[in-house]
C-alpha cells in the first residue's frame, strides 16, 4: 500500500505533468514534419477504415511499425481530429514515464527525496518536456523501454516478485518493438547484460520466466511484421529494415549532425535547466566508481552507456534519437540533491 506522503507527492508530479506536457496543445497547430506525417497516415488510416497498414498520400509507408498509429488511431476515432487529440497519447506518456522515475527512484535510492527530486528532474528538463508536447514515436518508445528496466530491475532487488518483474521487462520491450524497432529489445537487453557483468551475477537470466518472457515479447511484437511481409514482401523488407534502420547506421541523413560531440551536447542542453547538476553528478558518480559505486551507480550506467554508444556508432543522428536515455540521466541528476 501506498502511504499518503507519497501519493501527495504522486498527485504532485500529475499535476507538474499536466502543465509540462498537456497545458497549450489545443493552441498549437502541428507545425513539425513528423507531428503532420504521422497524424496525416493516422487520419487516412482512419478513412480507410485500416488498423495494420500505415498510409500516407494513398500509398504504404513502413517509416515505423504500428502501436503510435494505433494510438492515434484510436484518438481520432473516439475524440476528433484536432492538434489537441493526436498531441494526447505523447502526453500521458510522458506522465508514464515521470511516474517510472519516482518508482525507479525509490527502489533504487530507498530516499523518497532524491525519488521525488528524479522525477521533477526529468519532468522539467527541456528535451523530455518538449517531446511531451510532440507526436513523435520517440516518447512511447523511451517509456517502454524505461518500463522495461523499471521491471527488469524491480525482479533484480525483489527475489520474492522476480518472475512479475522478468516477464513486465519482455512485455514492455515487446511493445517498444512495436513501436519502433528491434531497438526496444536490444538496447535494454544489452543494459540489462551489462548490468549483471558488472555484478558477476549473470545466472540471474538462467530461469524459466526468462524463456517465458521471450515467448511473450514474440508473440506481441512479431504478428505484425509478419503480416506487413505477408502482404508487402522485400519492399517492407528494404524499406523498414534497409532503409530506416540500416542506413542510418552508415549514412548521415542530416550531415550537419554527424559529429562526436552532438549526443554530450544534446545530453547537457536536453536536461536544461538541471544542465550544471549534470555535469557535477557525473563528476561525482566517475569518482565514486573508483572506491565502490553501488549496484543502483551501476545499473543506471549500464543503460546510459548502451543507449549512447548505440546511436554514437550511426552516422543518422537526431536529437530525439537518445531521448531514452534521460530518464536514467534524471536520475543520475539527483544525486547531487
Amino acid at each position: 500500500m501506498l502511504n499518503s506522503y507519497i501519493l501527495k507527492r504522486i498527485f504532485v508530479l500529475i499535476i507538474l505533468s499536466y502543465v509540462f506536457f498537456v497545458l497549450g496543445n489545443s493552441f498549437m497547430p502541428l507545425t513539425d514534419p513528423d507531428e503532420t506525417f504521422y497524424s496525416l497516415t493516422a487520419k487516412e488510416m482512419a478513412a480507410k477504415k485500416e488498423w495494420f497498414t500505415p498510409i500516407i498520400f494513398n500509398q504504404p509507408q513502413f517509416e515505423k511499425p504500428i502501436f503510435t498509429y494505433w494510438l492515434l488511431l484510436f484518438s481520432f476515432e473516439q475524440f476528433g481530429l484536432t492538434p489537441f487529440n493526436a498531441r494526447i497519447f505523447p502526453a500521458i506518456f510522458a506522465l508514464f514515464g515521470v511516474l517510472a522515475v519516482y518508482a525507479l527512484g525509490l527502489l533504487g535510492f530507498l530516499n523518497e527525496r532524491k525519488a521525488f527530486w528524479s522525477a521533477i528532474v526529468l519532468c522539467t528538463g527541456a528535451l523530455y518536456a518538449g517531446m511531451g508536447k510532440t507526436i513523435f514515436t520517440d516518447m512511447i518508445f523511451t517509456v517502454f523501454i524505461l518500463y522495461a528496466l523499471l521491471s527488469f530491475y524491480f525482479s533484480f532487488v525483489n527475489g520474492k516478485s522476480k518472475h512479475w518483474g522478468i516477464l513486465g521487462f519482455f512485455v514492455f520491450s515487446g511493445l517498444a518493438v512495436l513501436t519502433k524497432g528491434p531497438l526496444g529489445f536490444v538496447m535494454p537487453a544489452l543494459a540489462v547484460v551489462l548490468f549483471l557483468l558488472y555484478q558477476g551475477q549473470l545466472r540471474f537470466l538462467l530461469n524459466r520466466w526468462v524463456l517465458i518472457g521471450g515467448v511473450i515479447l514474440l508473440v506481441i511484437a512479431l504478428p505484425w511484421y509478419l503480416q506487413m511481409y505477408k502482404l508487402y514482401g522485400q519492399a517492407f523488407i528494404k524499406e523498414f529494415f534497409y532503409n530506416d534502420h540500416w542506413r542510418r547506421l552508415l549514412e548521415a541523413e542530416h550531415r550537419g549532425n554527424d559529429r562526436w560531440y552532438f549526443y554530450p551536447l544534446t545530453m547537457f542542453m536536453g536536461v536544461f535547466p538541471w544542465s550544471i547538476f549534470l555535469a557535477g553528478a557525473f563528476i561525482s558518480l566517475f569518482k565514486r566508481l573508483k572506491w565502490g559505486a553501488t549496484g543502483f551507480e551501476y545499473f543506471l550506467l549500464s543503460w546510459v552507456l548502451i543507449i549512447f554508444i548505440t546511436f554514437q556508432c550511426a552516422h543518422s543522428k537526431l536529437t530525439s534519437y537518445i531521448l531514452p536515455l534521460f530518464p536514467a540521466l534524471s536520475v543520475i541528476v539527483s544525486f547531487w540533491f
